[in-house]
Order: C-alpha cells, then sequence, then structure tokens
C-alpha cells in the first residue's frame, strides 16, 4: 500500500498534503455526562426490579424461561451501556470543560 502512494507521490511531486487534528466540535458538558448516567442508572436500576419479578413469576410457573432471559438481556445491555458511557466520557477526555 506504501508503494502505490509513493508512487502516486512521484507522479505529482508538488502536490503536498498536510494532516491536522481537529478538537470535537460538539463535546457533552459535565452536566449533560451526569444526567446520562444518571438516566441510563435508573433504566438499568428499573430493568433489575423488573428481573427479580419475572424471577419469582418464572419460580410460580406464571412466566417461561425466554421470558426471564429477556430481562436478563435488557439488564446486560444497559450495564454494557452504561460501561461504554462511563469509558467514552473519562476524566481525561473532559479536562478542557473544566
Amino acid at each position: 500500500m506504501r508503494d502505490i502512494i509513493d508512487k502516486f507521490c512521484d507522479c505529482f511531486p508538488s502536490i503536498s498534503f498536510e494532516i491536522t487534528v481537529e478538537k470535537i466540535k460538539h463535546q457533552l458538558s459535565l452536566d449533560s455526562i451526569s444526567t446520562g448516567e444518571r438516566e441510563i442508572l435508573r433504566m438499568l436500576n428499573e430493568a433489575q426490579r423488573q428481573l427479580a419479578k419475572i424471577k419469582k413469576l418464572h419460580k410460580s410457573g406464571k412466566a417461561s424461561a425466554e421470558e426471564v432471559f429477556d430481562y436478563e438481556w435488557r439488564v446486560h445491555e444497559l450495564e454494557e451501556e452504561l460501561n461504554r458511557f462511563n469509558n467514552a466520557n473519562e476524566p481525561d477526555d473532559l479536562e478542557d470543560l473544566v
């Protein structure tokens, strides 16, 4: 791949490329981040409560194993979403907002 680029640049010696790194224009504020995290936590807590209820219903034979799996999967998805949200908004990424 590098050879192709070098050959191209040799064909056009007057062309030069300047690569610049731009700041992200739309960054989340600290308030938005804490609000987002709170909302995901609220949804996770609600999903965990619903999972506990469906497990009790399953024990009494009023809910299927598939329903329990669906609720478990929802809890797992929310936990993953919270992890992604926290990793994407680590304090190092936000130092210019302080």
